[in-house]
């Protein structure tokens, strides 16, 4: 028997297709820009090749030497550098000016942003089928909701 493995083929390539989404404050509103519309990011899925890579550079980072360094601010730093990677544009705005995609300022972004950071990362695990069609999500993250 033959194993007819192109359904994981078109799994892997609809999550480097990517997926827009909302982003919301820490306390669950949503961002908006100056003209009103909401403020978005687009992402990867959490395997795509690009994230994939950024992950396994991760791995190699943290057990080069003889002692891993595994402390909790590299960890923080590792899980920026996959939702900087995932991430394939936005339309962010601070004080009403677009905020031009960079990786210097999506890494600095998601440092300062915590529930950004959350935010990127849930959006890169949706399923594959969630970014075959394109979807948007219309609400925030269940922990970026107020209570």
């Amino acid at each position: 028997m033959t194993l007819d493995l192109s359904q994981f083929t078109k799994e892997a390539e609809a999550q480097a297709v990517g997926r827009t989404v909302p982003v919301y404050d820490a306390a669950g509103a949503p961002y908006l820009r100056t003209d009103g519309t909401a403020q978005t990011i687009t992402v990867q899925g959490m395997y795509a090749p690009a994230v994939r890579r950024a992950q396994d550079a991760n791995t190699q980072r943290a057990t080069k030497g003889f002692r891993p360094r595994l402390d909790a601010e590299t960890l923080n730093e590792n899980g920026i550098r996959v939702a900087v990677a995932g991430l394939l544009g936005w339309t962010l705005e601070l004080g009403g000016t677009a905020v031009p995609f960079t990786k210097g300022n999506a890494t600095a972004i998601l440092t300062a942003a915590p529930w950004l950071h959350e935010q990127t990362l849930g959006a890169m695990r949706l399923d594959a089928e969630d970014f075959t069609a394109g979807s948007t999500t219309s609400s925030p993250p269940s922990s970026t909701k107020p209570d």
